[in-house]
């Protein structure tokens, strides 16, 4: 009976560890670059059941009995979101696997959100204060405008003499974006702002690839992948199981105090 008791309750426990992770997916579907989050459950190890008045070894197996579910990963799905058309200079998409480098705290991260703003002194920065990273360092295009090509050059606009009616600018090439992938995706770590901290050691950088396995795309931003539909119909499907396994819960403790106190009550 007990085990009966621990099995329902450890169904809640997982459910309860899912139902979070739902309600942070739809807290961050207007989030640029977020991706979703979603858990992988698995039985606990089953124990092997004997009737131990049976003699006989052959007829004193019952069977295995199942201790209860528990939440053994989290994940992070990966995918695409959609992307649209903003026309600011300072927002950049991916068309393809990768992600922008960030230096963040003196640290690298990572993400998928192009949503930049320009910092002080004319670095590219995130909104978080992290800075756009190429690979020569970190990306400032001083007073200019930022331009940045399909194939991850990034120039510096500025105006330059004018010749006649015809405005003129100039191009000062800066350096080439960096862009990383990874080999084991499952050792990125989430630390805030969409940001990821990578803790393996398989980091792929795509110099010399941009433009052909994956594009920039400039004026375009990448949104959150979460589908709001789905989260919602997981969601009542979350609360449909942990509400199975809490009336469970109710029967068995019913049960029970019926074993305590009515069944072995001396009359």
């Amino acid at each position: 009976m007990l085990r009966g008791l621990y099995a329902s309750a450890t169904g809640m426990t997982a459910r309860i560890l899912q139902q979070d992770l739902i309600a942070n997916n739809l807290a961050n579907v207007s989030t640029n670059g977020y991706k979703r989050s979603g858990a992988l459950n698995t039985q606990f190890d089953e124990v092997l059941l004997m009737n131990l008045s049976q003699r006989d070894p052959r007829s004193s197996r019952v069977g295995p009995l199942s201790r209860g579910v528990r939440t053994y990963e989290s994940y992070v799905d990966f995918s695409h979101g959609t992307v649209t058309e903003t026309g600011d200079p300072l927002d950049l998409a991916l068309d393809g696997d990768g992600f922008f480098v960030v230096l963040q705290d003196g640290e690298l991260r990572y993400t998928r959100n192009g949503s930049f703003v320009l910092g002080a002194g004319g670095y590219i920065m995130t909104d978080s204060g992290g800075y756009l990273m190429g690979t020569r360092g970190p990306l400032r295009v001083g007073s200019g405008t930022l331009l940045v090509t399909e194939d991850g050059k990034v120039y510096s606009r500025r105006s330059g003499v004018q010749r006649g009616d015809a405005p003129v600018v100039e191009d000062e090439y800066i350096d080439d974006l960096w862009l990383a992938d990874f080999e084991d995706r499952t050792a990125l770590r989430r630390v805030g702002d969409s940001l990821f901290e990578y803790v393996g050691t398989q980091r792929v950088d795509l110099i010399g690839q941009i433009g052909q396995t994956v594009t920039v795309k400039q004026g375009m931003i990448e949104g959150s992948n979460v589908n709001v539909v789905k989260e919602m119909v997981d969601m009542i499907e979350c609360f449909r199981a942990y509400e199975s396994a809490q009336k469970m819960v109710l029967i068995q403790d019913e049960t029970l105090d019926k074993l305590v106190n009515q069944v072995n009550r001396v009359g």
